[in-house]
């Protein structure tokens, strides 16, 4: 039990939202980008050579910090995707096992039994994903692949909050939450955003990438309440 607290006491620290920063970052990458290949196509064509070539150099470099930032951004939605998934897995589990320790009726073991089979399906279906494999490719890909997981790790917070609504809502019939308390289920989104951010070299990404953290930070805000009432509950044990 003194884990469990101490898990949900690092989450109340460490699982904090996304920046709205995020989206002007990501396209001023990809804006930059843009602007640099059509000028050193300028170059090519020979106008405004000396006024394109001062203009250039500066804004290559800042291509490159923003590059770097927005492959640390790919970096920081798999990680906190995996920490979030493995997180409620480990909380919900070993609240059940609290739970399984009490006699109880055959409606209430039923209960129980739906919510072992949801996290046997978790577990199955919510394994971490390679940070470090991400990294790289959206690295060597120019930030393409990190918008093709911004879009995963959307997905896999769609079907990870339809399941957590589900045991939440039975560990209320548990007496672990009370009626009220509910989780954000993040709305399934249409791939369209994901191929107008690739089709439009990235100058949608700011918009896609404001929808995946404005939803990622509901999810976040609503554990804050689902932390409470888990602390009452083992206070109350």
């Amino acid at each position: 039990m003194e884990k469990l607290s101490s898990v949900i006491e690092l989450s109340r620290r460490f699982e904090k939202k996304l920046s709205l920063l995020w989206p002007i970052i990501i396209g001023l990458y990809f804006t930059f980008s843009i602007l640099v290949s059509i000028m050193n196509f300028l170059k090519m064509l020979e106008i405004g050579h000396e006024t394109l070539e001062r203009v250039i150099t500066p804004m290559t470099w800042s291509i490159y910090a923003l590059g770097i930032l927005a492959v640390y951004f790919t970096y920081l939605i798999i990680q906190r995707r995996n920490w979030h998934f493995a997180r409620m897995y480990f909380i919900f589990s070993e609240i059940l096992k609290l739970i399984r320790i009490k006699p109880l009726t055959d409606n209430l073991q039923l209960k129980a039994s739906l919510i072992g089979n949801m996290l046997e399906e978790i577990k199955s279906e919510e394994k971490p994903r390679n940070v470090f494999l991400w990294i790289i490719a959206s690295a060597i890909s120019f930030g393409f692949f990190g918008l093709l997981a911004s879009y995963i790790v959307h997905r896999d917070f769609h079907k990870h909050s339809v399941r957590e609504e589900k045991i939440v809502s039975l560990f209320s019939e548990l007496s672990v939450f009370s009626s009220e308390v509910k989780t954000y289920v993040v709305r399934k989104k249409s791939i369209v955003h994901l191929l107008l951010s690739i089709l439009s070299a990235g100058l949608y990404a700011p918009i896609w990438i404001y929808m995946f953290i404005r939803d990622f930070n509901k999810h976040i805000e609503e554990h804050k309440i689902i932390d409470e009432h888990l602390k009452r509950f083992l206070e109350e044990l």
